[in-house]
């Protein structure tokens, strides 16, 4: 009787504003328990725990649902109900749902490529301090994808925030500093970005250390730590990898001369589409025997066995713990390492 008295004799504000807190914490605890089910693998029990909250129209619950709609998690994957939740976690201020969406009409998933878009909600994102935002812009000023070309403008985005753990960041920088684009020319410090990106899974920047250490360009010439990287990369799926470690393969610079080893490369690689690899095949295959032959194609079949998650990296990987959102090359951004000056600014902004 008390306690009903008591609130009977509040004023009518702050009895709802004691009713807001409760329905806030109950909203909040929902959040927290699809996130930590959503972090555990338990994607059922994430999107059980984003019904009520969905219905609600709840941003933070889209942008969630709109990930896993977007990667497939528990729910069949689709680009179309992905970029409508987005769409409409955007519009109620959530700023990774704004990034994703730039993303989706950066990519034509789920809707239309627009690049004009993408660039506008991009920009939107970074002025409020999102870091994969930030990325994605610096790569597209990088590529002149949907605006002017403009390393200057990459290498200010993209140096400002190098101590955040991406992939797409590293390599880039990496690129910026081997070309000399928009900075001055540094090809040791290259290595470094490139090696980070490596650390943190990047396809690509194996490709370039296996090349690096090919060609013995900014480090000493090392045939095996070429074949290594290429390795991985071919291993990947990553077919100009898979065609250099071929060549390798093919002239004798991988420590041995391996003509069917190199014609299982090469026709893999061309089955990709890779041009090069196309020509060079029936170059390799006429100075192949029959025997020889019969045994390359055992090997593509041996090499298509590979599991692509199961390849080991020849350097010591970094494990990604977070996602904010996804990058244009579709790699995530976490903020694991010590974040810049300006980005800590960023950051405490939001």
């Amino acid at each position: 009787m008390g306690i009903m008295k008591g609130i009977f004799g509040m004023t009518k504000a702050a009895f709802f504003l004691i009713s807001f807190l409760m329905f806030t914490s109950s909203v909040q605890a929902d959040y927290a328990r699809s996130v930590e089910a959503l972090q555990n693998g338990n994607y059922s029990l994430a999107a059980l725990e984003l019904s009520d909250l969905l219905q609600q129209g709840d941003p933070k619950a889209e942008y969630l649902m709109g990930f896993m709609y977007y990667h497939g998690m528990g729910v069949i994957q689709d680009y179309g109900k992905a970029f409508e939740l987005f769409k409409d976690a955007t519009e109620k201020g959530h700023i990774e749902a704004q990034t994703f969406l730039g993303y989706l009409y950066d990519e034509g998933k789920g809707t239309a490529v627009n690049k004009k878009k993408a660039f506008e909600l991009y920009q939107n994102s970074y002025e409020e301090g999102d870091i994969t935002a930030t990325i994605n812009l610096g790569v597209m000023y990088y590529k002149g994808d949907g605006v002017p070309q403009n390393y200057d403008k990459a290498f200010e985005l993209l140096s400002d925030i190098e101590h955040v753990d991406s992939p797409i960041l590293q390599l880039y920088l990496g690129n910026l500093y081997y070309y000399g684009y928009g900075v001055r020319q540094n090809p040791e410090k290259a290595i470094q970005y490139y090696l980070r990106a490596a650390q943190l899974g990047s396809i690509e920047a194996h490709y370039f250390l296996g090349h690096l250490y090919q060609e013995g360009h900014s480090v000493q010439g090392d045939t095996e730590k070429s074949v290594q990287f290429y390795t991985f990369a071919a291993e990947k799926g990553y077919p100009l990898a898979q065609f250099n470690l071929a060549t390798m393969y093919a002239d004798g610079r991988a420590g041995r001369l391996d003509k069917v080893e190199a014609y299982a490369w090469l026709t893999i690689a061309a089955e990709q589409d890779l041009k090069e690899a196309e020509d060079a095949l029936p170059i390799l295959e006429d100075t192949m025997g029959l025997s020889e032959i019969s045994a390359a194609k055992t090997r593509v079949l041996e090499l298509k066995k590979i599991d692509p998650n199961a390849v080991v990296s020849p350097v010591q990987p970094i494990v990604q713990t977070s996602v904010t959102g996804t990058t244009i090359e579709g790699q995530t951004a976490t903020r694991s390492a010590p974040p810049s000056r300006r980005s800590r600014r960023m950051i405490r902004r939001r």
